[in-house]
């Protein structure tokens, strides 16, 4: 009887040290923040946060939108502004080069002339495609 006891409580240890030791190794490891932009996900490739922003560039008469993001050489962002009043293009293709890299994020504006909420989707495609949206209210 305590042979039985004593190999049921050490069946039970291990399972519980190895259950311990798959959380540390694979539950830790599929989710890492890097950098202050991009979420480091289990397959290596980041999820892309984009910022969307206004200046009214003459007051009275239009606005600028700005869409920020970081980006590397070699990019590829494909964007659309939806709103009120966008100007052409409202769609913008941006292959990035080094150049256009300002503390490691690249900017696409739009003329706007009317004030209201502006959206913003678009794909930034490297090894692989990734969609992004957002918003802002201009006023």
């Amino acid at each position: 009887m305590k042979a039985d006891l004593r190999r049921t409580t050490l069946s039970i240890t291990l399972a519980v040290i190895i259950f311990v030791m798959v959380v540390l190794v694979f539950g830790t490891s599929s989710c890492n923040k890097y950098a202050d932009d991009f979420t480091q996900i289990s397959n290596n490739r980041p999820t892309i946060v984009t910022d969307l922003t206004f200046k009214h560039t003459v007051p009275g008469q239009y606005s600028t939108v700005y869409l920020t993001a970081r980006a590397i050489a070699g990019d590829v962002f494909t964007t659309t502004l939806s709103g009120p009043s966008v100007e052409a293009p409202a769609t913008q293709t941006l292959t990035v080069k080094a150049s256009d890299i300002t503390d490691g994020r690249i900017t696409i504006s739009w003329t706007i002339r009317q004030y209201g909420t502006y959206s913003v989707k678009g794909t930034v495609e490297h090894d692989a495609k990734y969609n992004f949206t957002d918003e802002v209210l201009v006023k």
